[in-house]
C-alpha cells in the first residue's frame, strides 16, 4: 500500500512540475537516487504550485515508508 502511495506521488510530481522527481543517466543511478536523494519541493521547481499541495507530495514520496501516508484515505 504504501509503495503504492509513493508511486502516485511520483506520477503527481510529474503532473504538478511537468519533470521526473529525481534524473540519472541509467536505471540504476535514477532508482539509487530514490533510496538516497532528497526531491526537490515542487513548489521550488513551479512557484504557482501551493505550498500545501508539495507538502502532500513530499510526504507521500518519503523515503521511509512509516513516514508517508499509511493508506489512500489518509492522502
Amino acid at each position: 500500500r504504501r509503495s503504492d502511495i509513493y508511486s502516485l506521488g511520483c506520477t503527481l510530481y510529474v503532473l504538478v512540475t511537468g519533470r521526473t522527481p529525481l534524473e540519472g543517466k541509467t536505471a540504476l543511478e535514477i532508482i539509487s537516487k530514490h533510496q538516497t536523494e532528497a526531491m526537490t519541493p515542487p513548489e521550488l521547481v513551479v512557484k504557482r504550485v501551493p505550498k500545501a499541495l508539495s507538502a502532500i507530495v513530499l510526504k507521500m514520496t518519503a523515503k521511509k515508508a512509516e513516514d508517508r501516508y499509511q493508506s489512500m484515505d489518509e492522502v
